[in-house]
Parts: structure tokens; sequence; C-alpha cells
């Protein structure tokens, strides 16, 4: 039996994402939106990311979950439109 190693081991996603460098500033505008009712991706880590990324514009989709782009297509499109309009500026 052969053993397939393109198979990600348990944890490695979250290791790589450790490594991720968020405290380089973008030379592009950055928006970081999150719903508020978001059970996977939690306040304190939008509070982590804005330290790290002090730069970028964060937005709280109120009322929203994990998924806002269902929840609100319109206030996340027009957040993807104001920060298309000003990397264009």
């Amino acid at each position: 039996m052969t053993t397939n190693t393109s198979e990600p081991r348990p944890g490695a996603g979250r290791e790589w994402c450790a490594r991720i460098r968020l405290s380089r500033k973008s030379a592009r505008p950055v928006n970081v939106a999150r719903g508020t009712r978001d059970k996977i991706l939690l306040h304190g880590q939008a509070t982590r990311a804005q330290r790290r990324q002090p730069g970028a514009r964060h937005i709280d989709l109120r009322a929203c979950r994990h998924v806002p782009m269902s929840d609100a297509p319109a206030r996340v499109a027009a957040a993807i439109l104001t920060t298309t309009k000003e990397a264009r500026a």
C-alpha cells in the first residue's frame, strides 16, 4: 500500500497561516470586512489583523455571518467597489 504524500497533514493549514506576514504595508488599498455574527472568524481575530495591518480599513458587516455575500450582497459589493475605486485613484 502506498501513502499519498500530497495529502495535507492535520493542522498544516493553521501552520501555513501562522507564517503569513500581515505587517507589511500594502501599496494598494486594503479592506478587511467581516460579519459581526461570524462564528468562524471571531472578533478577536479581526482585532489582531487590525493591529498587524494598521493601514487597512476594517469594516464590520452588521448582522452578517461567515458568508456575508449571502446575507448582505449590496453591502459587500459596495465595500469591493470602494476598494477598487481607491486602487484606481
